[in-house]
């Protein structure tokens, strides 16, 4: 339902002699709205170990995890925190892009956003329960975010953040699709969300808010 959503809508009337937007750059900006949203759920397990000030440092993950962490949690629920900040940075963001009528929902940058960050936590949800592929538990240690929500928290907190999750971003995601449509109203206040290079070839995300 929600990648039906990621594709251009229908001009409106005050821009209608405007040229449509081109597949290539559609793609683009959902590609590059995906990539957004990885950034926000990663940036968020950093945020949080800087908070609670646990000793955390990145490497590059397994084919399913092409980047992950390593981290040495003082208190459970440092561990708990630092692992389950991801899902629920993603799930702010969505409440945050939901709730300001200044953002463009019609924008591929924009859709592809809400839909990583719809599909992430289903996948994590599904991987923990069924598959045990990004998310395992071993004699050796564990892997994965609710793995480690398990690991400090147990396996009942686990289940219910999983089931949490998965279930606000489906609601999320019903409820970006009824307004997927919405462009900001002509002279309102405006956000606008992108992502720019930066001087030595990288890229970060911008933020721009006209009022």
């Amino acid at each position: 339902m929600l990648l039906l959503s990621c594709w251009p809508a229908a001009a409106a009337e005050s821009d209608a002699t405007a040229p449509p937007r081109g597949w290539g750059k559609t793609a683009l900006g959902l590609g590059a709205g995906v990539l957004a949203a990885y950034a926000i759920h990663e940036g968020a397990h950093g945020a949080a170990a800087g908070i609670t000030g646990t000793d955390m440092h990145w490497e590059t993950g397994t084919y399913n995890q092409p980047l992950g962490f390593t981290e040495n949690a003082d208190r459970d629920t440092d561990g708990a925190v630092l692992h389950g900040a991801g899902l629920v940075g993603q799930a702010l963001c969505s409440e945050v892009i939901l709730a300001m009528d200044g953002i463009d929902k019609t924008s591929p940058f924009v859709r592809g956003i809400m839909l990583w960050n719809v599909i992430n936590p289903v996948i994590y949800a599904f991987d923990y329960w069924f598959l045990h592929s990004s998310n395992q538990i071993n004699d050796d240690g564990y892997q994965g975010d609710l793995a480690g929500v398990e690991h400090y928290a147990g396996e009942d907190t686990a289940n219910t953040f999983a089931a949490a999750t998965a279930a606000l971003a489906l609601w999320q995601g019903y409820r970006f699709w009824k307004v997927k449509d919405e462009a900001p109203e002509s002279g309102a206040s405006t956000v606008q969300l992108g992502v720019v290079p930066t001087p030595k070839g990288g890229a970060m995300l911008s933020f721009r808010w006209d009022f």
